[in-house]
């Protein structure tokens, strides 16, 4: 299929996954931010360290067991926040704007989400939505957004080959 065949989300949800491979993090996320009036791209992150902060193997390891990653998350800024932190930077906003990102956002980005004036989030990734026995803040975060009135869509597109 040829990328002219995309749709419009297609599209930006495509350029997330590519934002992504710029995190040096595992899972590498990306996010992408478009204004609705002529699709057009505002902002852009991925998950990594903070600006200037220096990334210390003691703020990347978590000495109590592989699936603690409290010491790495509380040095990380997540993809969806640091897209909305680069539209403020750059004095752009982002109101009625919507975000693709390629994981479902934690509770602290939906929260971020809500308050940014974002009103659509589309994600392939569902699995914290409430139905993850490991997710805690799953519910919560639907809730969130929810109640703000944010659109959430779980699109499911064709994997793309390049030519």
């Amino acid at each position: 299929m040829a990328l002219d065949n995309l749709s419009w989300d297609e599209y930006f949800y495509n350029i997330a996954k590519t934002v992504a491979e710029k995190s040096k993090d595992k899972p590498q996320v990306g996010a992408v931010i478009v204004r609705d009036d002529g699709k057009i791209i505002v902002s852009t992150g991925y998950n990594g360290f903070p600006r200037g902060i220096l990334e210390l193997p003691a703020r990347t390891t978590n000495d109590r067991s592989e699936n603690d990653h409290s010491e790495k998350l509380s040095w990380t800024c997540h993809a969806e926040t640091n897209a909305i932190f680069n539209a403020a930077r750059a004095g752009i906003s982002i109101d009625k704007s919507t975000i693709y990102v390629t994981k479902t956002p934690c509770i602290s980005c939906a929260i971020a989400i809500v308050q940014a004036g974002i009103h659509r989030i589309y994600t392939e990734d569902s699995k914290h939505w409430g139905h993850d026995p490991l997710d805690t803040e799953g519910e919560r975060t639907s809730i969130i957004l929810r109640e703000a009135g944010i659109k959430v869509h779980f699109p499911s597109f064709p994997q793309h080959k390049a030519a």
